[in-house]
């Protein structure tokens, strides 16, 4: 992602200062450092949105071949990677077909239309698989039913609804490391703003499983972590550049890629509902806003010399955020604890009954392994030698639209539970007793 902002700098006609400026912005986003060392996968997503960016610029530059099928290749991968990127590759492909419907028209080159067709059948060839498994189970390409549908989408938008969703989502980056006032200031404010405008602000149409509004998160978690500091950088940037409009609308890449973001913006906002973890989701925002802010700077010496002050800040502040990451903070017991007790650094309380049912299960090699597992339970825990060893996870008491997956017909070694703490389950004309009547998040049967 580094290499890719570096690049897009330098597109921008950014010399060396600057790009290192962008450096430091970009790998001292909080979120970013926090899920550099987490499974969350928003900064890989990222890292293909920003290549597609780039490759957008390098394709409408030069019309060469080779940069279609690169764009083709990071929309392909983005939208392989994280359904988010199906709403923050969307206006980078509309801002693309524009530009190439402007150059089609005033070069009459018509090149441009098989290069286009072609960087979208690599789009299609790399997501294709799934749209045909997903469409064959729900009738839809994502493999979303309705109800699933329900609970992540808004349900109903206005322009008052829409600036509150804006407004709860910006405020997600309100809070900051040992200054709790700042929170409860936005807080204060949001919700007066709110009952001003005759808006609820914890309408369940537009609030994930109808939560109420909240600043009060960790700030330090790759769940739901703010970052104060680079939102301000961003708002600076936009009003410098309104500052410096006669400039700055003479940059065409600068134009479009502040366009882009903030096409992002009301597209996420417009489409998915608030949810208190929605900062890290923000992710790809501000990664691609980074070469924006740099070159906003950069318009006047005077501004350009603020880096001295803002980069030390930043560095420090995420220095402060790596070393109290709430899951993983930076101490001695990084160093002495297992490799599988380590996956248990969110849920330290759930390591001593999967340790246990793990062991039982490399014991008796068990290879068939049923589960009644909840909505965001814990399994990979359980899998984590299917690399090299035979596992095989078999779904059973399923009741959401994957129950059309018939799997009575698998004999299973085992049955693994974290919803029910029975005697026994009979399953499949067979009965599996309970070895673990005395744990409290998960139990196996045999």
């Amino acid at each position: 992602s580094l290499i890719a902002i570096s690049a897009i700098s330098a597109y921008m006609g950014m010399a060396r200062k600057a790009r290192l400026f962008a450096m430091v912005i970009a790998v001292t986003i909080p979120e970013v450092v926090l899920q550099a060392s987490s499974t969350q996968n928003d900064v890989v997503v990222s890292f293909f949105i920003l290549c597609a960016f780039y490759f957008m610029l390098k394709a409408i530059g030069t019309a060469q071949l080779k940069y279609f099928l690169l764009l083709g290749l990071a929309t392909g991968f983005g939208l392989l990677t994280k359904g988010t990127a199906y709403v923050y590759m969307f206006p980078v492909l509309l801002i693309f077909g524009v530009m190439i419907l402007v150059r089609l028209f005033s070069a009459r080159d018509y090149s441009l239309i098989k290069k286009s067709l072609l960087m979208l059948v690599i789009v299609a060839v790399i997501n294709t698989g799934y749209y045909v498994r997903n469409y064959r189970l729900a009738h839809n390409l994502l493999g979303v039913d309705k109800t699933e549908a329900k609970v992540y989408s808004n349900e109903q938008i206005s322009p008052a609804l829409l600036a509150s969703v804006i407004i709860k989502n910006a405020a997600l980056h309100m809070e900051v490391m040992f200054a709790k006032k700042v929170s409860l200031w936005a807080d204060s404010g949001i919700t007066k703003w709110h009952r001003a405008a005759g808006v609820d602000i914890n309408n369940p149409a537009v609030n994930y499983r109808g939560m109420e509004f909240t600043l009060n998160t960790d700030v330090t978690n790759e769940d739901d972590a703010p970052n104060p500091f680079h939102f301000l950088l961003i708002i600076s940037s936009i009003v410098i550049a309104i500052v410096f409009w006669r400039q700055t609308r003479k940059d065409q890449p600068a134009v479009l890629l502040i366009t882009i973001v903030l096409l992002q913006i009301i597209l996420f906002c417009a489409y998915l509902k608030w949810q208190p973890w929605n900062s890290r989701l923000h992710t790809p925002v501000f990664l691609l806003s980074v070469p924006f802010i740099v070159y906003a700077f950069s318009l006047s010496g005077k501004l350009f010399n603020a880096r001295y002050f803002i980069a030390p800040l930043l560095l420090v502040y995420a220095l402060l955020v790596s070393i109290h990451n709430d899951p993983r903070p930076v101490n001695g017991k990084i160093f002495t604890e297992s490799r599988y007790q380590e996956y248990f650094a969110a849920r330290p309380e759930a390591y001593t009954e999967y340790n246990s049912i793990n062991s039982l299960v490399r014991k008796n090699n068990f290879k068939n392994i049923g589960l009644i597992f909840g909505v965001d339970d814990w399994e990979y825990p359980l899998f984590t030698d299917c690399y090299n060893k035979t596992a095989v996870p078999v779904y059973i008491a399923v009741n959401n639209i994957t129950r059309s997956c018939d799997t009575t017909a698998k004999p299973v070694d085992c049955i693994i539970s974290t919803k029910i703490n029975i005697p026994f389950i009979d399953y499949n004309k067979r009965r599996y007793y309970n070895q673990d009547k005395g744990n409290k998040l998960i139990c196996l049967y045999r």
